[in-house]
């Protein structure tokens, strides 16, 4: 099922925990997109609730395929930790980094060159924001 051309311009406001709670119910992710072919989103379960993360397995143009993962809690009822309760700028830095590495290791199996090897100059650890990506690029 394609979504409306406005969910894509107007993405669910996930920044806070009030904001979060103000969405109406539905049975799949709120998504947020962070880059093309990549998204963090947002799902209420019975009594929690989570960060995942979504990203196409093959480049733009080609038939998508998405791998899905759940990595951590929202801070919608415990103040986030930054490991296991995260925030939403901090669950953004962790997909992008979950993303990244992801990424990085595919090309890497594929020995050819990549746009990625750049990676391999920062550090271990997260964060990375768009913004310090955007520089290294």
């Amino acid at each position: 099922m394609n979504k409306p051309y406005h969910f894509l311009h107007n993405p669910p406001d996930l920044t806070s925990a009030e904001a979060r709670k103000a969405l109406p119910p539905q049975s799949h992710p709120f998504w947020n997109y962070l880059i093309p072919g990549v998204a963090l989103g947002y799902r209420r379960g019975g009594r929690s609730t989570y960060w995942m993360l979504r990203h196409r397995e093959k480049p733009l143009g080609e038939r998508a395929k998405y791998r899905y993962r759940t990595f951590a809690f929202a801070d919608d009822f415990d103040p986030a930790d930054g490991d296991e309760v995260l925030s939403f700028d901090q669950a953004r830095a962790r997909a992008m980094d979950i993303y990244l590495r992801a990424r990085f290791d595919r090309d890497k199996e594929n020995e050819g060159p990549s746009v990625y090897s750049i990676f391999e100059d920062l550090p271990a650890d997260p964060p990375y924001t768009l913004a310090v990506l955007s520089r290294e690029l």
